[in-house]
């Protein structure tokens, strides 16, 4: 119990040895006056009848110098020395006052109060509380006899507790001055005795001492010691090497903050900041903080830097050694771990690394987005559990298969099928290949699985609509094979059948009258429907079909309020409206008893076919009326026949009978004019001047008609005219040079020989026809700023005519149809060109009647040549 009771009241020890001596002197002070007052209290209270007022002021002293001890136990000695010493004096002062000031016997306390304040603050501050007192003395002696006699007499046990008060206070004195003495005595001889064994050790460990220092030089860390100003005391070799310095001298004596550390990237606190001393002391130590060195031409070089303050034997702090160790290959490392993450995560395909168990061990970003799951649902569970897969079946259907082609190979790769966390089916392009450790051993897999779902279904869907097209081009084929109606309308419905899967169909057709009969009929309407049989165009699907001019589907004809078709049994119903070039030409309709057996695909392929049924049906109906008015060509044409019988009689007729009055009539006109030339009158010589120009016009008249015939006798014996060639295609060449002007064609001729040298037999106008046709076709057919070459060469007893043009040229697979009649080349770039395609046909024509030959080549893309090659006369190559 004692020894808590000292050790409450025993002086505080401080690190800092300047604080410690005025401690142990402020501690017994304020012990001794709390003491004393509250003794003075005690004896006030026994001897003194009223007191209150004496005790409350004691207590009150004496409780007010507690937060001095406070303050004084937590380092504030400087202050509570000022002020204790402060308060003292007051309530001397007071004291003395009121016992009677220099007469009385707690003057002498100022002597006390003087010792102290030299004790606490120092000859300065002992010097100053004496010239105080002196003044006070001053005061009190000037007003002596103002203040006697005294406010209350002082009492024998008053005069004792002062009395005893100062004895203790000197016999403490005496004390603290004999204990700091010894204490002096006994610290100087430790002093002397460590200092004598440090000299022994320093001789024993010289070598030792050396050998560390090696041992410091020779880290591969760096090592940085401080003094507890911040700046450097001592480095090593490998922190000279790091930060590019020659010499630990142009280091040493530097603030460590401002050589060393980057203040852009510093943590704070400076794990070395000599700041941050009791920081440091209150942790230990600060261990591995990320900070920035700045070597000596300025670049930064990573680092973690460990600190520990280092202490003298009396508990004073040294300095701060710092050990920093280069970290630049592992934050490389690092950069290079968070860019492959980083790389990892920004793909589009998942990536999924698992171990040779398929335990999944990493899942990216693109993995949590295709499949659904987040990397920690799934790491750590089983591939397979987590993503269901079907493999090819050229694969097998089991993953060992897999398995064992990865490990023999060290990858394998395929599409797949996969399900999503949910359960959507999804298609994949998975790629596997086999990780192994530094031994070889097969360590895992890594897969990276690519989306292809959109391209698998548009490879479905383009597959489908290819088989529907195929589909639809053989129903074309079947249905477009004949122009017999009947023919056509059973192979639309078996088509139409067979494709939607019904059991019963009909066709009805409307005529010009707007009648409405039943045109053909299959499956359950065969026997109930009989061809030619009317049908009502209001009820029924057909009135809604003719109502909506829209093909109609029934899913459900049991829901139906109407009747709707004339079978009972049906479950399901579609009607197509058959329309060619905007006329009506009537209904398909098929029904199927199964229900579920129309699909919404089904309805679209029909509504597709039922447009080339119509067109088939239109052009079947057409070669009806075609064939019926060929009938009646041929009946005219026999007709014609007779009629042109009749026409060649006339002509002849008129070879026979019309010249020769004609030419009485023009011998007496030149009688007349000769004998009345001189004697008749202007006017009557004009009327035999206008019978002379009215009989020379019917004899012309009278040799055209003859020219007619003269036309059937070329076409029968042939044609023996002379023809300068040269000259036909100079005339052709010049009509057509406008036309090829405008379009800023360049059009020439070019002639190997004389033009003398070509002549040949023939019909001047047809050649000249022929010609025109060329120039005609090379110019509509080549595109703006071409080139047209018309040349003439003779190739041994022949003359060859070609027309050259460098335009858009024939397809090789439309060639062989090109002399055709109404037959034309059809291509992109000529699509938009008009023409009937006779052309070519009469120009063959005319040459075989020549004994000619066609000249013909053609580059699609490049251009065309025509021409013709016809036999040259004999004399033309003299």
């Amino acid at each position: 119990m004692i020894g808590k009771i000292l050790q409450i009241f025993a002086p505080p020890y401080f690190s800092d040895e300047a604080k410690n001596p005025p401690a142990i002197v402020l501690n017994a002070v304020l012990i001794i006056s709390m003491g004393g007052l509250l003794l003075a209290s005690i004896l006030s209270a026994i001897r003194n009848p009223e007191p209150i007022v004496s005790i409350v002021i004691y207590t009150a002293v004496a409780l007010s110098l507690i937060p001095f001890y406070v303050l004084m136990h937590a380092g504030y000695i400087r202050f509570v020395s000022w002020a204790l010493v402060s308060v003292l004096w007051v309530v001397i002062t007071l004291v003395n006052y009121l016992l009677g000031g220099i007469e009385g016997p707690a003057f002498s306390s100022y002597l006390v109060l003087i010792v102290v304040g030299a004790l606490l603050l120092g000859p300065w501050g002992g010097a100053g509380i004496a010239t105080l007192t002196v003044a006070t003395l001053l005061i009190f002696y000037v007003l002596r006899d103002t203040i006697q006699p005294p406010f209350q007499e002082v009492q024998a046990s008053t005069t004792l507790a002062i009395e005893t008060m100062h004895s203790v206070l000197i016999a403490l004195f005496i004390y603290i001055a004999t204990s700091t003495i010894n204490r002096f005595l006994w610290r100087s001889r430790r002093h002397l005795k460590a200092l004598r064994e440090s000299l022994d050790e320093l001789k024993r460990t010289t070598v030792s001492k050396n050998y560390v220092d090696n041992i410091i030089q020779s880290m591969s860390n760096l090592l940085i010691v401080l003094k507890p100003d911040g700046t450097i005391q001592r480095v090593n070799h490998s922190t000279l090497a790091t930060l590019g310095y020659a010499s630990d001298q142009e280091l040493i004596g530097k603030r460590y903050d401002e050589v060393i550390i980057d203040a852009k990237s510093a943590a704070y606190p400076l794990p070395c900041d000599p700041d941050n001393l009791t920081d440091v002391r209150e942790t230990g130590t600060y261990r591995n903080v990320d900070q920035n060195y700045r070597a000596r031409d300025g670049r930064l070089i990573p680092v973690t830097v460990s600190s520990a303050v280092m202490y003298d034997a009396g508990g004073k702090v040294q300095g701060v050694v710092c050990v920093a160790q280069d970290v630049t290959e592992q934050k490389e490392a690092q950069y290079q771990l968070e860019y492959q993450a980083g790389l990892l995560n920004s793909v589009f395909d998942a990536i999924i690394a698992t171990q040779m168990d398929l335990t999944i061990t990493s899942w990216n970003k693109a993995a949590e987005r295709i499949y659904g799951y987040n990397a920690e649902e799934v790491i750590g569970r089983k591939l397979p559990d987590v993503v269901p897969t079907v493999f090819n079946h050229r694969d097998g259907s089991q993953s060992g298969f897999i398995r064992e082609k990865y490990l023999a190979r060290g990858y394998w790769q395929n599409e797949v099928s996969q399900r999503r966390r949910d359960h959507s089916q999804l298609h994949v392009l998975s790629s596997i290949s086999l990780l192994r450790d530094p031994e070889g051993t097969p360590a895992g897999t890594v897969s990276i699985n690519h989306d292809i779902t959109k391209r698998v279904q548009a490879e479905q869907a383009l597959q489908k609509r290819a088989n529907q097209l195929a589909l639809l081009r053989q129903a074309d084929i079947e249905i477009s094979s004949t122009l017999d109606i009947d023919h056509v309308l059973e192979m639309a419905l078996v088509v139409a059948s067979n494709i939607s899967g019904a059991d019963a169909g009909m066709i009805v057709l409307i005529d010009e009258a707007q009648t409405a009969v039943i045109a053909h009929a299959v499956g359950r309407y065969e026997r109930r429907l009989a061809k030619g049989q009317a049908h009502s165009l209001d009820e029924g699907i057909i009135g809604r079909v003719l109502r909506s001019k829209q093909a109609q589907k029934i899913d459900d004809l049991r829901r139906e309020p109407e009747r709707v078709t004339e079978l009972p049994d049906s479950a399901q119903v579609m009607a197509f409206p058959l329309i060619s070039h905007d006329r009506w030409l009537g209904v398909i309709n098929v029904e199927t008893s199964e229900p579920g057996q129309f699909t919404p695909e089904t309805f679209d392929l029909l509504s597709i076919l039922t447009s080339r049924i119509a067109a088939a049906i239109d052009n079947a109906r057409l070669y009806g009326i075609l064939q019926k008015q060929l009938n009646e060509l041929q009946t005219l044409y026999g007709q014609v026949s007779k009629l042109e019988q009749l026409k060649t009689d006339m002509i002849r007729l008129a070879s026979h009978d019309l010249r020769n009055p004609i030419g009485i009539i023009n011998g007496y006109v030149q009688l007349l004019r000769a004998d009345l030339q001189d004697v008749a009158e202007d006017e009557h010589l004009e009327f035999i001047e206008q019978i002379g120009v009215a009989s020379e016009r019917m004899d012309e008249i009278a040799t055209n008609i003859l020219s007619l015939e003269r036309i059937h006798q070329i076409a029968q014996a042939g044609y023996d005219a002379e023809v300068d060639l040269y000259q036909v295609t100079v005339d052709a060449v010049s009509t057509q040079i406008a036309s090829a002007r405008d379009k800023s064609l360049t059009l020439e001729i070019q002639v190997d020989e004389p033009h003398e040298a070509y002549i040949v037999k023939g019909d001047e106008s047809q050649l000249h026809e022929v010609v025109i046709n060329y120039l005609t076709n090379a110019i509509k057919y080549t595109p703006a700023g071409g080139e047209i070459v018309v040349r003439l060469t003779a190739v041994n007893d022949h003359v060859q005519l070609t027309v050259r043009d460098n335009g858009y040229g024939i397809p090789a697979n439309q060639q062989d149809k090109l002399f055709m009649p109404f037959f034309r080349a059809k291509s992109e770039a000529t699509s938009d060109i008009d023409g009937v395609g006779l052309g070519l046909h009469l120009v063959n024509n005319i040459i075989a009647r020549h004994r000619g030959e066609i000249v013909f080549s053609s580059e699609y893309g490049a251009g065309s040549t025509f021409g013709f090659s016809l036999p040259l006369v004999e004399t033309s190559r003299l």
